[in-house]
């Protein structure tokens, strides 16, 4: 009588659509479809939401220029003077380092 022992077989990974369920996914926020919207209808191609090196989401992106739209929210901004914060400076420096122009 053998018993298999767990510590030499890899555990199986769960079939595709029971992965992409366990995904953890990002609601986009209402600038998002907003801008969507309005690009959509005037049939310009974009990305909304786009996630950029794993890293970053950008708002609105166009892959093929590498332009993207990084929308400042209330959490990149500093209460009292509305000054731009480090986080939001580092991003779309990071942005930049990878060859994205940032409007």
């Amino acid at each position: 009588l053998e018993v298999p022992r767990e510590d030499l077989y890899s555990r199986q990974q769960a079939p595709r659509p029971e992965r992409r369920e366990k995904q953890i996914k990002v609601p986009s926020t209402p600038y998002e479809q907003w801008l969507s919207i309005a690009l959509a209808q005037l049939h310009i191609p974009h990305v909304a939401g786009m996630r950029i090196s794993k890293i970053h989401r950008a708002a609105i992106a166009f892959p093929r220029q590498k332009q993207l739209v990084d929308v400042l929210d209330q959490v990149d901004l500093s209460a009292p003077s509305f000054r731009v914060l480090g986080s939001a400076e580092l991003r779309r420096r990071q942005f930049a380092q990878l060859g994205w122009a940032v409007h």
